[in-house]
């Protein structure tokens, strides 16, 4: 679930297979250093995604040139994948030592991803800031530090650090759909809207900012009709996306069309098993109707496929208590509480203290 969190695009340092060649003289075969000739086999297994056998290549690169500063860097990013994370940081410091500006950066990027793996979001934070210093147009390395900030539930932070990307890459994609939802957050509904037709009129195929469009058009004006209209069209194109059916039973929810929402969540369910958000969303539909041991199954699936999902706990919670289970209710407001979930703590405090 995390890489998804962060971009990962992931900057693959290549040597150049061709020198400058002597002028008047013609070469019928170039003949390249050692070190530089295993360097590019292991940059090809690096793409084949054959990280062990790029990590020899790599290995055996620095034992013929321990200067060759792309071999630390790309045997570092086979590490990573490879999660061998203690390693890969090993390799990146060698490589920052050794490193112009330009390829610390990417050094101090990586650094950074790793850290948000060990869930270290104050050192990733760090090392992203060092490689922005390093190279201000290092747009993977801004984009990552809104990602984090976002992560870190600081909208407002991270929408100015998404505006600060687009007035140097305007029209870019990523920062304008994550710009939008962060607007949605600090409640900015109608300059989300405006970041997401933005990349609908450069991409019409973006999915992800029509659903976006799609569910704001009801957050905005309650039009319940061409909300639903527009996620029947999405639905149409995408049968097989999970988050269309999830978004259109939520408006069916939201607005006490229980059993179509019901619907939907199935649909939505049956395409990802591992939907914790859908599961939730059944559960709340199924406590509107009084099912209260369906809400609760659908509840607890949600927290088994992701134990960090403090509206599950609390949404738990709530149901607990009208089925008389105190104690089941405190220790589930407890955990959503220490999950930032709003208000858990303050119903935490009038009903378990």
């Amino acid at each position: 679930m995390k890489k998804k969190l962060l971009l990962m695009v992931i900057c693959i340092c290549t040597a150049s297979l061709v020198s400058v060649a002597k002028k008047a003289v013609v070469v019928s075969t170039l003949q390249l250093p050692p070190a530089e000739a295993i360097y590019n086999e292991g940059i090809k297994l690096l793409r084949q995604k054959q990280y062990d056998d790029a990590i020899i290549k790599f290995t055996a690169t620095i034992a013929e040139d321990t200067t060759f500063t792309k071999a630390y860097y790309n045997r570092a990013i086979a590490y990573f994948e490879s999660e061998r994370y203690n390693k890969a940081i090993n390799d990146l410091n060698v490589a920052i030592r050794q490193a112009d500006n330009e390829t610390a950066s990417e050094c101090y990027l990586l650094k950074g991803k790793i850290m948000f793996y060990l869930d270290d979001i104050k050192q990733a934070l760090t090392d992203v800031n060092k490689a922005i210093e390093l190279n201000s147009s290092n747009i993977n390395a801004r984009l990552d530090k809104a990602a984090l900030l976002q992560y870190n539930r600081e909208y407002t932070l991270a929408e100015k650090e998404y505006s600060n990307i687009l007035s140097i890459s305007p029209g870019n994609a990523s920062a304008l759909l994550e710009r939008g939802n962060c607007r949605q957050h600090i409640g900015q509904l109608e300059a989300a809207m405006n970041d997401y037709k933005i990349i609908v009129i450069n991409d019409s195929s973006n999915f992800q900012a029509k659903l976006n469009i799609a569910t704001l058009t009801w957050k905005i004006s309650a039009d319940t009709l061409n909300s639903i209209l527009l996620l029947n069209k999405l639905a149409k194109e995408n049968p097989q996306s999970a988050e269309v059916f999830n978004a259109r039973g939520l408006i069916y929810s939201l607005t006490a069309q229980y059993d179509s929402a019901i619907v939907d969540f199935d649909k939505a369910i049956g395409i990802n098993r591992n939907y914790a958000t859908a599961y939730n969303n059944r559960g709340s539909a199924y406590y509107k109707q009084n099912k209260l041991e369906k809400a609760i199954d659908d509840y607890n699936s949600a927290i088994e496929i992701n134990t960090n999902y403090g509206d599950a706990y609390l949404n738990r919670a709530i149901v607990k208590e009208l089925l008389r289970d105190e104690n089941g209710s405190c220790n589930d407001l407890q955990i959503a509480a220490k999950l930032g979930v709003k208000n858990a703590s303050e119903y935490f405090t009038k009903q378990c203290e």
